[in-house]
């Protein structure tokens, strides 16, 4: 399941039960630039705690989302993040 998120461009891996995957995942996971975090709780808590996660920021917050956009703007490179 991981090679197959890494192959389709995932943005994020949450490994689960602390079970570090055999070596050349996580070289692949390197290779592709994706970040992987190894957590204690199982899949089902994981899985759970992000479901319960408040946004700190939504669409609604128009004026919390063009601040955003202009911290972007003066502090991230976008040119060379898409390169």
């Amino acid at each position: 399941m991981i090679l197959a998120a890494l192959n389709h461009n995932a943005t994020g891996i949450i490994l689960t039960n602390n079970i570090l995957p055999p070596s050349n995942i996580i070289a692949k996971a390197e290779e592709c630039g994706t970040p992987m975090l190894l957590v204690t709780p199982d899949t089902f808590q994981v899985a759970r705690q992000i479901d319960r996660m408040e946004p700190l920021l939504t669409k609604e917050a128009s004026d919390k989302v063009e601040l955003l956009k202009n911290m972007v703007k003066a502090n991230v490179d976008i040119d060379s993040l898409l390169a």
